[in-house]
């Protein structure tokens, strides 16, 4: 998957930076967010942790239904429930996606 994604400043940005050639494209760019996303947070925290975390922030739904996906709502809650260090989490999450998918 090619992209012209420059460096964004937060998951918002760069979700919104995924979306727009067509809505096929963006389904899958919100899947594999959403992989990253598990990704990161059984990587830095663990899979216990990962899975609260997830649960707390109704991903499981999100991976069935990722038309639905809002950005700006996940970041929130993210924040909500980990503080600052969901800033950390956000980055992590955009480097991992990054790393794979965008060249």
């Amino acid at each position: 998957m090619s992209s012209s994604i420059g460096k964004p400043v937060s998951l918002v940005d760069f979700v919104e930076s995924l979306r727009g050639q067509n809505e096929e494209i963006e389904v899958v760019s919100v899947q594999l967010l959403l992989e990253s996303t598990d990704k990161v947070l059984k990587t830095l925290l663990g899979n216990e942790a990962a899975n609260l975390i997830k649960k707390h922030l109704n991903m499981s739904s999100l991976s069935r239904d990722t038309v639905n996906f809002n950005p700006q709502v996940f970041s929130e809650d993210l924040k909500n429930l980990l503080g600052e260090g969901a800033r950390f989490i956000e980055l992590e999450i955009i480097r991992n996606f990054s790393s794979k998918y965008c060249s």
